[in-house]
């Protein structure tokens, strides 16, 4: 007769870690941890939610900022494409305006 295997938690749990999520281990200077913990009980969510939270918000802030190095090469195909000096410059106003600015 087939033995039935049990069901083994720890091994579930790692196996959805390794397939649906990515680890990243960093120092930072003395004493951050405790500020980390202290700031994360007074918003009542952990220190790692603090820390998602707060690399979340980072990635919002520059996902839409153009790349420096990239500005040259797009005012080059614009003024390729025919494009006037005042045209690319509004260009690039528009690319880099806050919704509510422009």
């Amino acid at each position: 007769m087939e033995e039935k295997k049990k069901f083994n938690k720890q091994d579930y749990d790692n196996k959805y870690i390794k397939e649906n999520k990515d680890r990243i281990n960093f120092l930072m200077a003395k004493g951050t941890k405790t500020l980390i913990k202290a700031a994360s009980d007074n918003l009542g969510i952990t220190p790692s939610e603090f820390i998602r939270e707060a690399i979340s918000e980072k990635l919002d802030n520059v996902k839409d900022e153009i790349p420096p190095e990239i500005i040259p090469n797009l005012m080059e195909w614009l003024k390729n494409h025919g494009h006037t000096d005042a045209e690319i410059v509004d260009c690039l106003r528009y690319l880099g305006r806050k919704e509510e600015n422009f």
